[in-house]
């Protein structure tokens, strides 16, 4: 019986262990724009494998474009498009419905600051 617990209590220590170093190791408050341009680029990647994310909605199957966003963070920590240029709309459009007033965690230092980020879109549908 006591082996039992020992087993059970052992395989429990391992399960929160692993849950705890699951967890998001990356900053908890973007202080740098190489951190603020590694965010956008994982929420793209993260809306790409929605079924119905802009590009699907829209019948978009395969889309590589490059688009140079302009963007603010606001008081609010939302981020507010001041422009998204490519040569395809659909490109531009997504961009813009994508990071519509989406919060953001940005430290003070990066807040009301204006940023141009060029972004490569390299979409195909599954």
């Amino acid at each position: 019986m006591k082996t039992l617990k020992k087993i059970t209590l052992s395989l429990l220590f391992i399960a929160f262990a692993t849950f705890a170093m699951a967890k998001n190791v990356g900053p908890t408050v973007i202080g740098t724009t190489d951190d603020l341009r590694q965010v956008l680029s994982e929420r793209i990647k993260a809306d790409f494998g929605k079924p119905n994310n802009y590009l699907n909605d829209n019948d978009i199957r395969k889309i590589i474009e490059k688009v140079e966003v302009v963007f603010f963070v606001d008081s609010n920590q939302n981020i507010q498009i001041i422009s998204a240029n490519s040569k395809n709309e659909f490109a531009s459009e997504y961009i813009k419905n994508l990071f519509k007033e989406q919060k953001i965690n940005v430290s003070d230092d990066l807040t009301g600051m204006v940023y141009r980020v060029n972004l490569i879109l390299n979409y195909t549908a599954v």
